[in-house]
């Protein structure tokens, strides 16, 4: 699910598109293991967030101290409530700043 290159591509958006229509992130239940999509989501999050500059640590899936304080500095960079979790504005936001992103490397 994480894609080719740093920002995950097609495939990222496929990813995203996957876990959106299973199980929002503001759905996650946070008292059980979590299921495969959603490993597969905070990978990919942890992935953008890596390639952004906010150093969430390895791309597994497990949302530790690291993901947690790069979530919340981009969530106050974005101008996102800063709570530190995973979220559907969060994901957006990651999409939309790595689009961006991606595109400036481009050159367009």
């Amino acid at each position: 699910y994480i894609g080719k290159g740093a920002y995950g591509g097609a495939a990222a958006d496929g990813a995203f598109a996957a876990v959106e229509s299973r199980r929002p992130p503001s759905q996650i239940q946070p008292n059980r293991p979590p299921s495969r999509v959603e490993l597969n989501a905070v990978a990919l999050a942890q992935t953008q967030l890596n390639a952004l500059g906010y150093t969430a640590g390895p791309a597994d899936g497990i949302v530790g101290p690291r993901t947690t304080a790069a979530i919340r500095r981009f969530q106050a960079a974005a101008g996102l409530p800063v709570d530190g979790r995973m979220s559907d504005p969060l994901i957006a936001a990651l999409r939309r700043q790595s689009t961006k992103s991606n595109l400036q490397a481009r050159g367009r």
